[in-house]
């Protein structure tokens, strides 16, 4: 290293990251050996020491990152003191005002809906089948669902049918190297954020709904909750989350869209860590048959 004169401007320190990184060697190693001891550093009380620790980078995420939070802010609404019950009579009173909402939530989070035209669940089921190639299905275990959805498909062939009843281990190649579609039932959803709810437990294991490319949920329009707080609500009313209760879940899943990431330079793409693509039955909507559901049903559907 070059020996500096102690009549040399100061010099200009910039730390890149942690400035505790900083030792005294930067500064007293410059000096000249020839110095008399005791002499004061020249550069000790002159050294400007400016830390730079934001990028090009850093900045783009930071302006992104204040960009979707306005976004938000300006979309919610506030909310109003009645969508906040829980109980079963305002669920069934409001109903059509609930579905209307979660329908037009899910179009904005890109879940789809199937025809509707059909009559049952099972028919919509068939005409999702015939207008989408699937081939290799994934069914729970001792579930309705899983029954009427193995009677159906088997009248379609050549479809293939897998059950889901071995472990993970056992099920690991099916489930990521065969199975094209999963069908499982919901738990509830949330019409504020079109979020869907599913309780995996044995018989409909979580990995169904978090492997296969397209996961398919029945969800009955009974289930439907205004609000999240709504929802928390339900389970303490009923003691569903009590440690002594026989339906106490082990985990929920809040499914609000296809699985989908923007890390890869700030592009969204969908299917990156899950699904690519989640649709919904409906069942028990009687619901559909009023003018305002109707309407935000079929305009809600995308596919």
């Amino acid at each position: 290293m070059a020996r500096m004169e102690a009549n040399s401007p100061a010099p200009e320190v910039i730390l890149c990251g942690n400035k505790n990184a900083l030792t005294p060697w930067f500064i007293t190693n410059n000096l000249s050996k020839s110095m008399a001891p005791n002499t004061p550093h020249p550069y000790a009380r002159k050294a400007k020491l400016t830390s730079t620790i934001k990028s090009p980078e850093t900045a783009t995420m930071t302006s992104s990152r204040h960009h979707i939070l306005e976004r938000l802010k300006r979309y919610r609404k506030p909310a109003e003191a009645e969508i906040y019950s829980s109980s079963d009579k305002f669920r069934e009173d409001n109903c059509e005002h609930l579905l209307t909402n979660l329908v037009a939530q899910l179009k904005l989070n890109r879940i789809e809906l199937c025809a509707s035209g059909a009559e049952s669940w099972q028919e919509q089921l068939q005409l999702i089948a015939k207008e989408n190639d699937f081939k290799h299905w994934l069914v729970g275990t001792h579930t309705g669902v899983a029954e009427h959805a193995r009677e159906i498909l088997k009248t379609l062939p050549p479809n293939k049918i897998f059950t889901y009843d071995q472990s993970y281990e056992a099920m690991k190649d099916i489930l990521f190297d065969q199975v094209d579609v999963s069908i499982t039932g919901a738990y509830a959803a949330i019409a504020e954020t079109g979020t869907l709810i599913l309780k995996p437990d044995q018989y409909e294991p979580r990995m169904m709904s978090l492997v296969p490319p397209v996961h398919i949920a029945l969800l009955d329009t009974s289930k439907i909750f205004a609000t999240m707080a709504s929802f928390t609500d339900h389970l303490i009313q009923t003691k569903t989350l009590n440690p002594s209760s026989a339906h106490r879940p082990s985990n929920l899943l809040f499914i609000s869209s296809p699985s989908k990431t923007a890390d890869i330079q700030q592009k969204l793409a969908f299917g990156a860590h899950g699904p690519k693509r989640v649709m919904v039955l409906l069942h028990n909507s009687e619901a559909l048959t009023t003018i305002e559901a109707k309407t935000a049903f079929a305009n809600a559907q995308i596919r």
